[in-house]
């Protein structure tokens, strides 16, 4: 903030702050320097810096299931970063829905593979009937003949993420991506309203 504030040109008022001297090329880019070590705790001060309180809370994997401390992101990192991390955590979040539904689909794939009605994977396995055609080789020199029935544990493993109850996942991941979009404008209003980036 005191580079973004700071006069460079007595006589010019206007000139102010340090993103004008990176927009004319003055500077390549600049960076705010860190405000305490992250591996060691300050005692002579008596607290602990940003940097220090997000190496313990944050970058830790004990807490990779704990709310991001997005105020101390948007403090240490600025506030584009601390919006990028809003954003990925409420992306991350908001992915578990999906997740627990390809699993449904995954164990319905599972459970159904061996049924009657799944003509597909049957006629590939069955020996005695369509599984025993002969099928050209894959090569043209030293290559053998095979059997259709040879492809059948790749058939089984195909049907469980593609069956019958895919077609589903695929209406649900559409209105999915449509809720996900609208949820994230008004977390994202909220955000910027907070972190007053209304007019940024």
């Amino acid at each position: 903030q005191i580079l973004r504030r700071t006069r460079y040109d007595e006589e010019d008022s206007s000139k102010v702050g340090i993103v004008r001297l990176l927009s004319n090329g003055v500077y390549k880019a600049a960076y705010p320097l860190h405000d305490g070590s992250a591996n060691r705790d300050n005692h002579k001060s008596g607290f602990l810096c940003t940097r220090r309180i997000l190496f313990k809370e944050w970058g830790a994997w004990r807490s990779a299931f704990k709310r991001q401390p997005l105020w101390l992101i948007k403090r240490y990192f600025g506030d584009k970063i601390g919006l990028y991390f809003a954003w990925l955590g409420f992306y991350t979040s908001f992915l578990v829905w999906p997740a627990i539904f390809g699993i449904i689909v995954f164990l319905y794939g599972v459970f159904t593979v061996d049924k009657d009605w799944n003509y597909p994977t049957n006629d590939i396995c069955d020996l005695s009937g369509i599984g025993n055609i002969t099928l050209c080789p894959i090569c043209e020199e030293h290559c053998p003949f095979v059997k259709l029935s040879q492809s059948c544990i790749l058939a089984k493993l195909s049907y469980f993420f593609d069956n019958d109850f895919t077609v589903v996942f695929a209406i649900f991941m559409s209105f999915w991506a449509t809720a996900f979009m609208e949820f994230w404008k008004r977390r994202q209003a909220v955000t910027q309203w907070e972190w007053d980036l209304t007019n940024d």
